[in-house]
């Protein structure tokens, strides 16, 4: 459900191999930029929290949470890479079947289309990841996959009706990025100060977004081809490459569903895929031309 379709597994285990993919989306930005004076902001949101600490042997953290934005906390203590994801499952699918569609590296089962993804990380062993989430009413999955053999896959989560309320727009929002079939709405520029980031799904399918530091400028049809030569196993000499660290890998969410996350990037230039895929299809995004170039400036 999060990035690891086939192509994004192909991608990350080739990186992993080189020894450069080190970070996912939240750590990957605080690691960059962000000053050792600026306090974290979604910690002084007063938001209902849940957080989970995962190990090869366990899950334990949060059973229930009111209803609405959420900070949600994601601590990987296993040796590999884990990916989570809090999803409202359609009536009938069970947890079972849920880590069984994170490993597929088929198309996605045609009852995601139905299924409700909040969110959640791809992350590096042994860290930590935070971002605000979305989640109504009912009950919630987060399903795990990891590098190593976990022995629970995923816990439930309880979200009950909530009298309180919490305004959206009072999380203070440095920049929007919409996801949509199949486009990314980045500008053209920047700037290096941007920290906290919505990163919102307007379209149907399931979308993400994986930023990849870059030399220059490049043109869709250029990324495109660095990428299909890689896959195909004849990376170019010149041009876009994938052998680098990713510095934003976000999860997967559903159409009208948000993601928060908090973060700088340096200044340079960024290239930003989708590798998910539409429902009953293995084709990634970024096929379809969801592929973006933009440049982090100073100011």
């Amino acid at each position: 459900m999060n990035a690891q379709r086939s192509f994004l597994r192909w991608m990350l285990v080739t990186l992993m191999v080189a020894g450069t993919f080190t970070s996912a989306w939240a750590q990957g930005l605080a690691a960059q930029a962000t000053p050792e004076d600026a306090p974290p902001v979604f910690a002084t949101l007063g938001l209902p929290e849940i957080e989970y600490t995962v190990t090869n042997d366990t899950i334990e953290g949060s059973t229930e949470v009111p209803a609405g934005p959420v900070l949600l906390t994601v601590h990987n203590e296993t040796a590999g890479w884990l990916v989570s994801s809090i999803t409202r499952l359609p009536e009938g699918i069970t947890g079972e079947q849920f880590v069984e569609v994170l490993v597929n590296e088929d198309a996605l089962d045609d009852w995601v289309a139905d299924a409700v993804v909040a969110g959640g990380f791809d992350q590096a062993p042994m860290t930590s990841e935070s971002a605000i989430i979305r989640l109504d009413a009912g009950t919630w999955t987060l399903g795990l996959q990891g590098d190593t053999e976990l022995a629970t896959s995923y816990a439930t989560l309880t979200v009950t009706e909530s009298d309180a309320s919490f305004d959206e727009a009072s999380i203070p929002v440095d920049f929007v990025l919409s996801m949509s079939e199949y486009a990314f709405d980045f500008p053209d520029t920047i700037p290096a100060a941007t920290r906290i980031w919505q990163v919102s799904n307007v379209g149907q399918q399931l979308h993400h977004v994986a930023v990849f530091p870059a030399d220059a400028r490049y043109t869709p049809d250029e990324v495109l081809a660095s990428v299909q030569a890689a896959f195909a196993g004849t990376p170019v000499a010149t041009g876009f490459s994938l052998e680098v660290e990713p510095v934003f890998v976000s999860s997967a969410i559903s159409g009208g569903q948000s993601i928060w996350v908090e973060g700088t990037l340096d200044p340079g230039f960024y290239v930003a895929l989708c590798f998910m895929t539409d429902f009953g299809d293995a084709t990634p995004h970024l096929m379809a031309g969801m592929i973006d170039s933009f440049e982090v400036t100073e100011t």
